[in-house]
């Protein structure tokens, strides 16, 4: 399955770098969306990689970057529990901004930190991991 998605990553990879060239990007990134779901290849962030050159404005879009890069695929949302996890275990979101604080350097607000973490995990739903 890993080789079948690396093989994949390069195919689109390469077909990206084409229509960039053509200046068809958005038409060809269009055109694959079915290919972004969580529970298939990663092609999401080579996507982002390339169409999202420049750093985000927004504060919260530049948290959403950073825990995406940083926790990615290990940021979950538990369907069964309707809580989020990270490596497996359930993320207290009280202690959240601490834990945000402790980790990146970074001070957010507990309501702004539970939206970005609901938001990414809930693209990365499970229903028992």
């Amino acid at each position: 399955m890993l080789t079948d998605c690396i093989q994949l990553l390069y195919s689109y990879c390469r077909q990206l770098n084409t229509a960039m060239s053509s200046g068809k990007a958005s038409k060809f990134v269009a055109s694959h969306r079915s290919l972004t779901s969580p529970t298939q290849c990663p092609i999401k962030k080579v996507r982002s990689q390339f169409m999202d050159s420049s750093p985000a404005k927004s504060k919260t879009k530049q948290l959403i970057n950073l825990l995406s890069d940083k926790w990615g695929e290990r940021l979950v949302f538990n369907t069964a529990t309707n809580k989020p996890e990270l490596d497996g275990k359930p993320l207290d979101l009280f202690t959240l901004p601490i834990l945000l604080a402790m980790e990146f350097d970074i001070d957010v607000s507990k309501a702004k930190a539970t939206q970005v973490v609901l938001y990414i995990a809930k693209e990365n739903a499970s229903n028992n991991r």
